[in-house]
Formats: structure tokens, C-alpha cells, sequence
């Protein structure tokens, strides 16, 4: 759904994550999610 309401969503650097998604050690968190992808479809709580 992304991909389609997003044109800045990065696609490539999507495919990456999923890639790197199946390992034991893998972690992921909203930041980087949206920092990594030009994600808006998660929003985050500035906790500061």
C-alpha cells in the first residue's frame, strides 16, 4: 500500500529489509523503518 499512496517510498531499500527480515538477529524499529524507507504509513511518538 505503500507504493502506491508514496512516491517518495524507497522500494529498494524495502526489498533489502524484507531480505534481511527472516534472520534470528534482525531488529526494527519505527525510526528506522521510516528513516530507511521514506515510510508515512507508520507514525511515531516522539518520546522525548
Amino acid at each position: 500500500m505503500e507504493t502506491l499512496y508514496n512516491p517518495n517510498f524507497n522500494p529498494l531499500e524495502f526489498e533489502g529489509i524484507r531480505v534481511e527480515a527472516g534472520l534470528n538477529a534482525f531488529t526494527m524499529s519505527s525510526t528506522r523503518w521510516v528513516e530507511l524507507t521514506n515510510a508515512i504509513g507508520i507514525k511515531q511518538k516522539d518520546t522525548n
